[in-house]
């Protein structure tokens, strides 16, 4: 069963040669809690030509961590919000055993997302195909910030990632620090940030580990959308209206050196702007 929760996170660079500064005495923090570490292995999903990651939405499939599962995270009224949709990873199918196997059973390949999840995204998919993209694992160290009544408020975690595109041998590495506010105000989460800075941490300009991964600005602009007919492009085989001024005429650039007029001055309703016609 799909779930849904919106997400408010920072994220900060400059973890490398920084330890974490004291996160003692914010407002409404009882008690600072180091939780257990997490190695989280993540698979995420996008199109040949990264048209979810252009729209700012990311589809990874998580194994490892208390949070394991499908994630889908949308934008959601600001930089810095998003709607998160977790869907439980299913469980392995078993396959049956045959009695004389003629040949290998076939590679099943990666594990298809949850229908659930890409139906929210198919105005952006248009037809195009969902594949891994890169493959990332983390190895997460966790802080909590508790309430008086030991509820978390706030989750400090410092993530050392590598990332490598699938199918692909080399991989890139690098250290950050998310803050994810859990509950309560959110002024809390803006003085853990002023707590970070102080501390030699500076925000990340990457929205996303699977942006940084990929190391592209190209991916925060939606693909242009193809031409509605490749045929109105001018060609010197490209066959004249049964309206035009035809072949035989020398004022027609379809005919004569096979491109388009500088500037038409204006399109006829025989379709074809070709001079002679434009002259009438």
């Amino acid at each position: 069963m799909t779930s849904m929760q919106y997400e408010k996170e920072l994220k900060f660079d400059g973890a490398t040669d920084v330890e974490l500064p004291s996160l003692e005495g914010l407002p409404g923090v009882a008690a600072v809690a180091a939780a257990t570490p997490e190695d989280l292995d993540a698979v995420y999903y996008d199109t040949s030509d990264l048209r979810l990651l252009a729209h700012g939405i990311t589809l990874r499939r998580r194994t490892g961590g208390h949070d394991a599962g499908w994630h889908l995270k949308l934008p959601a009224g600001g930089p810095d919000t998003r709607l998160e949709l977790h869907h439980p990873l299913d469980p392995e199918p078993r396959r049956p055993r045959p009695r004389r196997p003629r040949a290998p059973l076939p590679d099943r390949g990666s594990p298809a997302p949850p229908t659930e999840l890409t139906l929210r995204v198919r105005a952006y998919l248009r037809d195009a195909p969902l594949g891994p993209v890169v493959d990332l694992r983390t190895h997460r160290r966790r802080t909590l910030l508790l309430d008086r009544r030991q509820r978390p408020l706030v989750e400090v975690a410092r993530d050392a990632v590598t990332a490598r595109r699938t199918g692909e041998a080399t991989a890139a590495a690098w250290t950050e620090v998310e803050a994810e506010l859990l509950r309560g105000d959110p002024a809390l989460l803006d003085a853990v940030a002023q707590r970070l800075t102080r501390g030699g941490l500076r925000r990340s300009a990457s929205p996303s580990k699977l942006a940084r991964a990929l190391s592209t600005a190209a991916v925060r602009t939606p693909p242009p959308r193809p031409p509605r007919s490749a045929t109105r492009s001018p060609t010197r085989s490209a066959r004249p209206s049964p309206h035009c001024c035809g072949p035989r005429s020398p004022r027609c650039w379809r005919w004569t050196t096979g491109s388009a007029p500088t500037s038409p001055t204006r399109s006829t309703g025989c379709g074809s702007p070709c001079a002679g016609c434009a002259a009438r």
